[in-house]
């Protein structure tokens, strides 16, 4: 093709891109719009880029006609000649012949031409081709066209360019052309077909046509274009971007194969971001592999750090959760008041619903407190529904008790202020009885002043807006407003076109989650790094750019011919031949090479076996190549052999050979090596690596420690002294319970005099049997020297816990890694128990119903003591075991109404408690309904309440706080809080209730104790609810459990004696509620009776004396013990993770370094 001859070299690139912007600005800008140059780019991509461009810099709407493509100028054309498409007539003309599809008849050959005909009409109307497929068979069409195509040799396109090049041959000029000054042609020539330069070569007959060559198409295989330019103004290129462009400098680096190519531009782009001084350097991998591993790069590239996953928006689930609040079948449930109580974003926006009168000096707290949503759902049994609001406002309305504690009156009033505040902002999606319910002014349940609110929302626009700022993540209110409006508009249409639809918020935000659901998927940021194939990277712009996948196996151009086809029908019928593929190949990699200024070619043929490709060899050999930059030679896995700069995966570390490269696993294995040599350094990743040194080790390290953790020792062995006490881990093979088989007379019962204090450890016995062992816990495992690993297994910093909770101590004592991750980080795992039939939830049910029980018929009122005077204790002479029971079965069901709900494990429990499936309960007042025989678990609890032995309740769930006594529970500035679930007085051994000259002063815990004259005998029990079919047994297992493992009875008996001084406890029991009731108590020799089992206590402490002639004193004081250096060592950071079998139900196994099944040796 020859147009003019006269040559000047543009970049191809930005520069080029900037002066076709400038030429259509400025006739854009021109009113006249006369005279304007039509543009051809060689591709629809770069036309769509440009017109981009454009658009972006006029900032509005301009004449899109005024850039198209060749084929797109050569289609324009047909229209204006009106040359129609003739396949239909050349499908007809076939057809009649019968030549084409054989073994048809006419009707269904004629049938084919209507249907393509029909197919095309419909195309043009935009119909989707899946809505076609029921009415026309496109296989047999298909089949058709390629038998027509191969008869005639050539496309309707083809056809149709034919008489394009006739009439325009003839003189004529299309419309198209006929207003255009010039054709500014871009195009890469060898990509052209022949039939398109034809075409190009006749309109220049029309319009002048200035041609630009894409790089790629010189002779020279210079980097550049030819910009033919005689009759092309020079105002209209810009001065900067007419010169000899600046070649981009040459790195060859080999690599072990393709293989290898992935791992060395990993350790390329590790030493060029170290060392780029460019606050945003921009590095592209062109990759001709890309399509056959372009997951692998992913992969590796998340893998090191280098991209990750952030998601476009996190507001939808958030906000769904906050308008199914008020709109879902559990609409105001506890579990869902409960999950909004942690949104700290939403307290923010409630409070802006308070209107006035707020003191600046005592700004009001409005948030929902997790306690007292939680207590009052419960207790109230809310759960959700219609009427679940109203119930929470009349719960929260009511004025509260003065002997409540100021922080949970406080915690009450901020409930209820930003419950109302909430329902108002979810105005739109409340029921009339809810918006009637909310009053503008509201009473605080605590300070009873009166607190002003606006009305509820009703527009949703507004309520959406600030539920946005609600929820928390990223995204604005501006996208979910835009959804909801269209939304909105479509239901409008949908009422025009006589479509019933509800126009209420309640209808629409159903759809309007479906859309919030279809969010697209989270999007990768790169980091300045991206992978592209070939296609996708020609003509771009970057700093470095690094070249991969140039071997024979990934850049062939070798093409495979068509089954059944010879080279020669294969090009007739279209495919590719070899010649054409080559061109174009080459065409692509030259523009490739130049789309960096600093260019890194891998060169997998370093090993010796990998060939590279032949358009790679061609392009290479014009090139001139550079020596590699500092920061290249200094990159992972770089080395120079023959004077040729190679990269390996492999490092030999001392007799090891191991991965330079910086993905995790990689070092990982690296650095553990390096570990057992004393050589842990990584400047540039020092903070993960010191972490992942050792986390493969963890497993294998804790089940060599339990291995070899003294266990059973002999009989001259059995304590353990200090030096050895960080050498245990766990108590999951120490027997600290006794037992029948325990035999003490065995074991020695004093230590030598020059040995020191150690813990008991259970020995065996001459007879072979286990004996017990003394608690040795918390455990301060023994330093293994590698930081990292300490850190994980105990070793933290100090913690600042003042207030402790005396049932929640227990998970400090099972593993102070769980309590430390659940209670101080609160990495709770779900609240899915919340709702479930548990045995924590039933215990709670029987407490609080029991307690009201008896406190009405003794007639004193619960969590407080009880005065003097009354009945000691519920006895038959004064009220009935029957009475009892009914009045006890009465409230529970008026209390758990969910007891009778039908559910399968409400049914069974129904059963449990009373012995009776659920009866009818005729609609009148409960006390004139008839019960059927209560049996079950409420029988027995009354009738073993009845067989006690002589005492006077004193209170019932009393609460307790040893803030303010002067006398320290479990050291200076700590306070340990809880609710005794019930408080007995005994009597005194002389069969007095009081005496009256005792002292009103903290009875000692010493040896000193002995010799106290208390003022009261108190009793204390503790009710448990066991669910497991193990424990329900053997409820004497749970028992010994609780007074030879846990610390919560010794707490309670210390808590009362330091906030009641004078009185004295001399017994602590336990109500094991399982199959039946059992009662159990260790009690002083002074108020044990000759028959009471001790439960192995007397051995335990007569063994190990600890100064105490009483082992119930001496009990107490090792159990108390026991639970203040557990909270000591949690504040010291002290939080190693034990193994043993709660880890089955740990709710953070998860996250726990040992906390893989496999890795854990069996209990």
């Amino acid at each position: 093709m020859a147009f003019d001859r006269s040559v000047e070299v543009v970049p191809w690139g930005p520069d080029l891109h900037e002066s076709l912007s400038n030429i259509l600005e400025q006739h854009e800008r021109n009113p006249d719009r006369i005279g304007a140059p039509l543009i051809v780019m060689p591709s629809d991509e770069g036309r769509r880029t440009l017109l981009k461009s454009v658009q972006k810099r006029m900032q509005g709407p301009i004449d899109t006609g005024r850039v198209t493509t060749v084929r797109g100028l050569a289609q324009r054309c047909l229209l204006d000649f009106e040359i129609q498409d003739p396949l239909p007539s050349i499908i007809a003309e076939e057809l009649v012949v019968g030549q084409s599809i054989i073994g048809l008849d006419d009707s269904i050959r004629w049938r084919i031409k209507d249907e393509y005909v029909l197919y095309q009409s419909l195309l043009k109307e935009s119909i989707p081709k899946a809505r076609l497929t029921d009415t026309i068979d496109f296989n047999i069409i298909s089949r058709s066209l390629r038998t027509i195509r191969q008869r005639i040799g050539r496309t309707t396109f083809e056809v149709q360019m034919e008489d394009l090049l006739e009439k325009l041959e003839g003189g004529t000029t299309p419309f198209t052309l006929l207003h255009a000054s010039e054709v500014l042609l871009i195009h890469i020539p060898s990509a052209t077909s022949g039939q398109m330069l034809k075409f190009l070569r006749v309109i220049e007959q029309h319009v002048p046509i200035h041609e630009i060559h894409a790089p790629g198409s010189l002779s020279d295989g210079r980097a550049g274009v030819r910009l033919w330019s005689e009759s092309v103004p020079a105002e209209k290129i810009t001065p900067d971007s007419t010169h000899v462009s600046e070649l981009p400098t040459y790195v060859r680096i080999g690599t072990e194969g393709s293989e290898g190519e992935i791992e060395a531009s990993l350790s390329i782009i590790q030493g060029y971001i170290s060392s780029s001084t460019d606050s945003l350097p921009s590095v592209t991998i062109v990759d001709w592999a890309y399509d056959h591993r372009g997951d692998l790069w992913d992969r590796h590239l998340l893998a090191s750090g280098y991209w990750e996953y952030q998601p476009e928006h996190k507001v939808g689930p958030s906000l769904r959760h906050l308008i199914e609040t008020a709109t879902s079948a559990d609409a105001w449930s506890r579990t869902r008041m409960r999950r909004l109580s942690r949104d700290v974003p939403l307290n923010s926006v409630l409070s802006t619903f308070i209107q006035g009168g707020e003191d600046p000096d005592h700004p009001l707290n409005v948030m929902l407190d997790l306690h007292e949503v939680s207590e009052l759902g419960g207790v109230h049994h809310i759960v959700g529904g219609s009427g679940a609001l109203i119930a929470w406002l009349d719960v929260l309305d009511a004025p509260l008790r003065a002997d409540l504690h100021p922080r949970r009156l406080e915690a009450r009033q901020c409930t209820q202020l930003a419950l109302h505040a909430l329902a108002r902002l979810l105005g739109p999606w409340l029921t009339p009885s809810e918006r009637q319910r909310l009053s503008q002014e509201v009473v605080g349940c605590h300070d009873q002043e009166i607190h002003l609110f606006p009305p509820p929302l009703s527009d949703p626009v507004e309520s959406i807006s600030l539920l946005v700022q609600a929820c928390p993540g990223q995204g604005t209110s501006t996208d979910f407003v835009d959804s909801m409006s269209s939304i909105q508009d479509l239901m409008n249409f949908e009422s025009i076109l006589g479509i019933d639809s509800d126009q209420s918020p309640s209808v629409w935000a159903e759809r309007f989650f479906r859309i919030l659901e279809e969010q697209p998927l989270p999007s990768r940021h790169r980091h300045c790094i991206q992978v592209l194939s070939p296609e996708q990277a020609a003509g771009s712009n970057c700093n470095l750019l690094i070249l991969a996948g140039l071997s024979s196996e990934y850049s062939s151009t070798i093409i495979r011919s068509p089954p059944l086809l010879d080279d020669k029908k294969a090009l007739d019928i279209g495919f590719r031949g070899p010649r054409d593929a080559l061109g174009s190949h080459l065409q692509m990699m030259d523009l490739c090479f130049a789309s960096g200024m600093e260019v890194i070619m891998l060169d997998p043929s370093a090993d010796g076996t990998t060939p590279l490709s032949l358009p790679t060899l061609n392009i290479i050999e014009h090139l001139t190549w550079e020596k590699p930059y500092e920061w290249l030679q200094n990159s992972p896995g770089m080395f120079v052999e023959d004077g040729e700069w190679n990269h390996s995966r492999w490092k030999t570390h001392g007799h090891h050979l191991l991965p330079t490269s910086d993905l995790h696993p990689h070092r990982r294995a690296r650095l553990g090596v390096m570990a057992r040599d004393g050589k842990v350094s990584d400047p540039l990743h020092r903070p993960l690596n010191k972490r992942s040194v050792s986390f493969p080790f963890d497993g294998q390290m804790l089940r060599n420690n339990l291995a070899n953790q003294p266990r059973n020792a002999e009989v001259d062995e059995i304590f353990l002294f200090p030096e050895r006490h960080p050498s245990l881990w766990s108590i999951s093979k120490m027997p600290l319970i006794p037992s029948s088989k325990n035999v003490g007379l065995h074991m020695p019962e004093y230590r030598p005099a020059n040995q020191p204090p150690g813990i008991l450890l259970g020995g065996l016995s001459p007879n072979g049997n286990n004996n017990p062992s003394r608690d040795p816990r918390p455990f301060h495992p023994l330093p293994s020297g590698i930081a990292s690993h300490d850190a994980r297994m105990g070793e933290g910093p100090t913690i600042k816990l003042d207030r402790w909770s005396a049932s929640g101590l227990r998970s400090w004592l099972e593993c102070p890694r769980r309590a430390w991750m659940t209670r101080v980080l609160q990495a709770q795992s779900t609240d899915a128990q919340d709702d479930d039939v548990a045995s924590y939830r039933v215990g709670n049910i029987l407490h609080r119903a029991w307690a009201e029980t008896i406190a009405d018929k003794l007639g004193f009122m619960i969590h407080k003591e009880r005065p003097d005077g009354g009945q000691n204790r519920l006895e038959s002479s004064h009220c009935g075991i029957d009475d009892v029971i009914e009045d006890l079965t009465l409230r529970l069901l008026r209390q758990e109404a969910w007891l009778r709900s039908g559910d399968a494990g409400a049914a069974a429990l129904h059963r449990h408690l009373f012995g009776q499936d659920p009866w009818p309960i005729p609609n009148t007042d409960d006390h004139e309904s008839v019960l059927p025989k209560i049996g079950g678990v409420v029988r027995h609890l009354v009738e073993s309440e009845f067989d006690l032995d002589l005492h006077r309740i004193l209170s019932l769930e009393h609460q307790f706080d040893t803030s303010h006594p002067e006398s320290p529970l479990v050291g200076p500035e700590r306070s340990v809080h809880g609710a005794i679930d019930r408080v007995d007085q005994l009597p005194l051994s002389s069969g007095e209730w009081f005496t009256s000259d005792a002292p009103l002063s903290v009875i000692p815990l010493g040896p000193e104790r002995a010799e106290s004259n208390p003022r009261r005998c108190i009793m204390i029990r503790d009710i448990k609810f066991i669910q497991r079919s193990d424990e329900r047994k053997d409820p004497k297992k749970r028992w010994s459990k609780m007074i030879f493992e846990e610390v919560q009875l010794a707490l309670y008996a210390r808590a009362w004696e330091v906030t009641n001084p004078g009185d004295m406890v001399v017994g602590v029991g336990g109500v094991i509620i399982g199959a039946q009731v059992d009662h159990f108590n260790i009690k002083r020799q002074s108020h044990k009776g000759p028959d009471e089992p001790d439960y192995g206590l007397s051995m335990m402490h007569g063994i190990t004396s600890s100064g105490h002639s009483d082992p119930f004193d001496g009990w107490l004081q090792e159990r108390l013990s026991v639970a203040k250096n557990v909270i000591d060592a949690a504040n010291k950071g002290r939080v190693p993770p034990t193994e043993g079998p709660h880890c089955s139900h740990c709710p953070v196994i998860s996250a726990c370094p040992v906390g893989h099944r496999e890795d854990l040796p069996r209990t």
